[in-house]
């Protein structure tokens, strides 16, 4: 692994069924204290046995995007944030 560029942001990570995003965690939990020297926070959640991960966000549910749908979902994510320090500043990766 090559040394980060050191860029702040809020990195996305999304992957739709069936293509790695298990693996991908996994990979994060292993290497959670490297890229923690890197300054990178990785917040996922344990799934398939992912080290260290405690993220619980349900998305709301196909089709189910209405207005109370969307403010559950927003309050949930505010929880998420709290209960996880998800702040900016800083390098935060979210799986």
């Amino acid at each position: 692994m090559n040394e980060p560029d050191g860029a702040e942001g809020l990195y996305l990570h999304l992957g739709a069924h069936r293509t790695g995003t298990s693996s991908f965690q996994n990979f994060l939990g292993l290497n959670a204290g490297r890229l923690g020297d890197w300054g990178v926070r990785a917040v996922y959640p344990g799934r398939d046995g992912a080290r260290g991960g405690a993220l619980r966000l349900k998305l709301p549910e196909r089709g189910a995007f209405d207005q109370r749908d969307v403010a559950r979902f927003d309050i949930n994510s505010q929880r998420q944030d709290q209960r996880h320090g998800l702040t900016m500043p800083g390098k935060l990766l979210i799986s």
